[in-house]
């Protein structure tokens, strides 16, 4: 029995390669097209797991409604915001492991954002436009769905239903904060996913991404949009050991075979990437990286100038304590920022782990009371505060 679990196991992970091997050839292609101008639409295939609903399509962008059988009558509709840089399924990849299955199935009426896969007709397109334009028409579909779901008539009128609240995840997180402070009083509620405040600290990235080493207008002036591979490429350098140990760690759980659908499942969203619209790009290296814009309060989006300091809007800051990505001082420096309440929920996970792993569970719980209007209790919080070595 046990070598047959072996093998099934090794037959799995052999297919997982040529997947993997296949998806890289089609970015290649993908990308090669692109340069040459010859890009085909293509629809976007969502690979997570709980059944939803297009309520709204903008050109590539689409919003996802999920579905379940949990009462959601009276309550504030929330919107997952995803990172530009990865596919969104992240944060519903996995039956046991779907942060929008646990939200929908605790009674959040749940929804998400795709960016879907930017073409070069989109590299004009500015970090504003998204941050502003894009995200607004997410929240503008979100809240007249929900209106026409509490109203009587087809109008929608007179339900008061007209806020919604916001999770953002990594990039995704710092997006969803700008906009919070574009639009106020339309957002009930803010939290905060593995999300970057701060950009210029003593971290990798930071340093990599620092003004007098990093070109980003000959780089993005050159090639165009940001391939995926050249991201991937960034993130997986700042832990060079991390591919060996995740390999050494498979092989020890091989006869796990939870564990080993777990990693393959990671594994794809992983390797399925999209890459970065020029312009967007351009502008957000240059405001977070380069002038650390967000912690000097010096945020301009459209031509408006933020004032993150008087944001009073609720924030729930979940973090991980292994992020190597988006280390816990880059997150955490938001509560010297804002006028907002902010509850903190340390995670002891990394980056991913935090979204999706076993120890995503305490997120999922945190976010699920708190969007319930729950009081949010988390031994981590004490448990960070007790360890200077980690602050």
């Amino acid at each position: 029995m046990t070598n047959e679990r072996v093998i099934d196991s090794f037959a799995r992970l052999t297919k997982l390669g040529f997947e993997n091997w296949q998806n890289s050839m089609d970015i290649i292609i993908s990308n090669t097209e692109h340069l040459l101008g010859n890009e085909e639409k293509k629809e976007d295939t969502y690979r997570g797991v709980t059944p939803f609903d297009v309520i709204f399509q903008f050109d590539t962008m689409r919003v996802l409604k999920f579905h379940g059988s949990t009462d959601t009558s009276g309550k504030t509709p929330l919107l997952l915001v995803p990172s530009m840089i990865n596919r969104p399924y992240v944060m519903d990849l996995m039956k046991d492991s779907s942060l929008a299955g646990y939200l929908r199935g605790s009674g959040v009426p749940t929804y998400l954002l795709d960016w879907g896969t930017p073409e070069r007709r989109h590299n004009h397109l500015s970090f504003d436009f998204y941050v502003d334009d894009v995200i607004k028409l997410a929240c503008d579909a979100v809240v007249k769905d929900a209106c026409c779901e509490r109203a009587t008539d087809s109008l929608c009128k007179g339900t008061g239903c007209n806020k919604i609240s916001l999770l953002g995840y990594c990039m995704g997180g710092t997006m969803s904060l700008l906009h919070t402070a574009l639009y106020p009083e339309r957002i009930e509620k803010l939290t905060l996913l593995a999300a970057p405040t701060n950009f210029v600290d003593d971290s990798t990235l930071s340093r990599w991404a620092r003004k007098e080493i990093f070109d980003v207008d000959f780089l993005v002036d050159t090639v165009g949009a940001v391939d995926p591979s050249m991201l991937q490429s960034s993130f997986l350098m700042v832990k060079p050991l991390s591919q060996l140990l995740k390999w050494k760690s498979l092989y020890d759980s091989s006869l796990n075979t939870k564990a080993v659908e777990s990693y393959i499942n990671l594994e794809k969203w992983v390797t399925d990437n999209i890459s970065v619209p020029k312009e967007a790009y351009r502008k957000y290296v240059k405001m977070c990286y380069h002038e650390n814009s967000i912690v000097k309060n010096k945020v301009t989006l459209k031509g408006k100038k933020l004032d993150l300091r008087s944001l009073k809007v609720p924030i729930l800051n979940i973090m991980a304590k292994k992020d190597h990505i988006v280390e816990v001082n880059s997150s955490r420096i938001i509560r010297e920022i804002v006028s907002s309440p902010v509850t903190e929920v340390f995670i002891d996970a990394g980056h991913i782990g935090v979204a999706m792993g076993r120890k995503a569970r305490e997120m999922f719980d945190a976010v699920s009371k708190y969007n319930l209007g729950k009081r949010v209790i988390d031994h981590c919080i004490m448990d960070y505060e007790d360890n200077p070595a980690i602050q």
